[in-house]
């Protein structure tokens, strides 16, 4: 597997003929990264992504609430990877695809205080 724990310098994307043009460096490091991820998640044929948002009120001590909400192209049994905006301190969040095309979002509070997190605004990726 490459080694991708040093961070590359960023290179602005050059524009060519109204097309994204690749530096050598930058096709490298995006090979570098497709065989890590490869390594790490064998099997995943495809991704889609959604964004939205949600607003789970208060969540009591030590307890969990969730939603469900839409989400194109998401299938049961799809890896899903949640991105909220914001931290919410004490509160940890999964997702699960229960349903084609919906996305059930948890917000676990761990702490020993209620948490209201406000509204979230979530990026999540559905790997297949």
């Amino acid at each position: 597997m490459p080694d991708i724990s040093q961070p590359r310098n960023q290179e602005a994307l050059d524009m060519r003929n109204g097309k994204p043009y690749f530096s050598t460096g930058q096709q490298q490091w995006n090979k570098e990264v497709s065989e890590a991820l490869n390594a790490i998640l064998p099997g995943v044929s495809s991704a889609n992504k959604a964004s939205f948002s949600m607003n789970f009120g208060s969540i009591p001590l030590q307890s969990a609430v969730n939603q469900t909400t839409a989400a194109a192209g998401a299938k049961p049994g799809d890896i899903v990877a949640l991105h909220p905006s914001s931290y919410v301190a004490g509160v940890i969040f999964t997702g699960v695809v229960g349903s084609s095309g919906n996305v059930t979002v948890y917000a676990h509070n761990y702490t020993s205080d209620t948490v209201t997190p406000g509204t979230v605004q979530f990026t999540a990726i559905f790997l297949r």
